[in-house]
């Protein structure tokens, strides 16, 4: 645990104290998405003359590595929280490995796989069909037409199909803890 943790982990753990203070028995607080796996964050955190280090699903390890250390300081915390309120079930979503399992096995799960999974159905040019000055709702923005062979919507959100199997996964992974 480093010494200051993330104002944004301090802030989640204290919104799951005010909820146990308002009654709460049980609840799982969730923790980051791979940050260097969607376009969005991706194009936006570099310059276009750099060139981030990719892993083995092209998302930049820069990025991801912020999501690891922020996850890691809030699975730390809640399990402080959940020491000090050893009559509450608390639980950390693990949305990091969840998604990472999706890329990971993105065609067994009906994804197309003839393209980067990274690609937005909902987007048009530049890299991984998406362009932020010409975003998903802008005029003359295409949808694809059949979302659930996409991960990403529009390049900061999942598919209805990707999250499906995401809740799927958290549910069955940490269903019998509650």
């Amino acid at each position: 645990m480093l010494s200051k943790p993330y104002l944004t982990v301090l802030n989640l753990l204290m919104c799951g104290q005010r909820v146990i203070d308002m009654g709460a028995s049980k609840m799982i607080i969730a923790g980051m998405f791979p940050l260097g796996c969607f376009p969005a964050h991706v194009l936006a955190a570099f310059p276009a003359n750099y060139t981030p280090s990719y892993d083995e699903h092209r998302c930049s390890n820069d990025l991801n590595n912020l999501s690891i250390t922020h996850n890691d300081q809030l699975r730390w915390g809640v399990q402080q929280l959940s020491q000090e309120h050893q009559n509450v079930t608390i639980l950390y979503g693990d949305y990091y490995n969840a998604f990472r399992r999706l890329l990971k096995n993105a065609p067994r799960f009906g994804f197309n796989a003839t393209f980067d999974v990274k690609t937005t159905c909902c987007g048009i040019g530049r890299r991984y069909n998406f362009n932020p000055r010409k975003m998903c709702g802008h005029r003359g923005v295409p949808v694809c037409s059949n979302p659930d062979t996409y991960v990403i919507w529009d390049g900061l959100n999942l598919t209805q199909k990707a999250n499906r199997l995401l809740a799927r996964w958290l549910i069955r992974t940490t269903i019998s803890h509650i």
